[in-house]
């Protein structure tokens, strides 16, 4: 990273804002809500969210993944600034899972879920590459959690991790009927993680910086 850039991110204010971009994740819930209602004739148990994209409500929907897409990078980069040391490979893996996580999101928003052409094709793919992603990332962080003292939130990055896997195995053994509760465990499981790692880094900033 640019020492100049890097010098202004690890500012407190700033590190605290980027950590707090893993809770802002959660907005995807009431803005997919919002495209819900919209959209009308729409079974959450059974569709998909990405269906979403093809109802009246498709710009919110289509907003909601770039949004997420955006925090969930900002809040990687707010995670990658905060540790000192990065010439750990395991953590450098863990970081470059999470920034395909936000990159692929993004892209979600403007590629369409039209399962009759090769759009639906590649939708499809990057929604695997998230949900196979995101186990891989926390596998690689949980080593640097654990020599950072974190040792709550290396148990559960584990915990996470584990279920991502499940998670993402059991979305293609799901019975069609309830394929869309599947997919929203699979992201809840993730943003939640995302959630609790943002929170903890905002309580050591604060700890650190503004305690002194």
């Amino acid at each position: 990273m640019n020492k100049w850039i890097e010098k202004r991110v690890r500012r407190p204010r700033v590190l605290i804002g980027l950590a707090a971009a893993g809770i802002g994740v959660f907005l995807f819930w009431p803005l997919t809500y919002i495209s819900r209602v919209l959209h009308g004739k729409y079974n959450p148990l059974e569709s998909t969210v990405s269906q979403l994209e093809l109802g009246p409500g498709s710009s919110i929907e289509k907003a909601t993944f770039l949004i997420t897409g955006l925090f969930a990078a900002a809040f990687t980069l707010g995670l990658y600034s905060y540790f000192k040391q990065r010439n750990e490979k395991l953590f450098v893996s863990g970081i470059l899972f999470l920034i395909l996580i936000g990159i692929t999101t993004c892209i979600l928003a403007v590629i369409p879920p039209i399962s009759t052409n090769i759009t639906g094709l590649i939708h499809t793919s990057l929604m695997v590459v998230i949900i196979s992603a995101f186990p891989f990332s926390c596998f690689f962080l949980v080593q640097k959690f654990k020599k950072e003292g974190w040792h709550g939130i290396f148990i559960y990055t584990i915990i996470a991790g584990i279920l991502g896997g499940a998670f993402g195995i059991g979305d293609m053994f799901f019975p069609e009927s309830f394929f869309g509760l599947a997919e929203r465990l699979t992201i809840a499981n993730g943003m939640v993680w995302f959630g609790v790692v943002g929170t903890n880094i905002i309580r050591h900033v604060v700890k650190k910086d503004f305690r002194k």
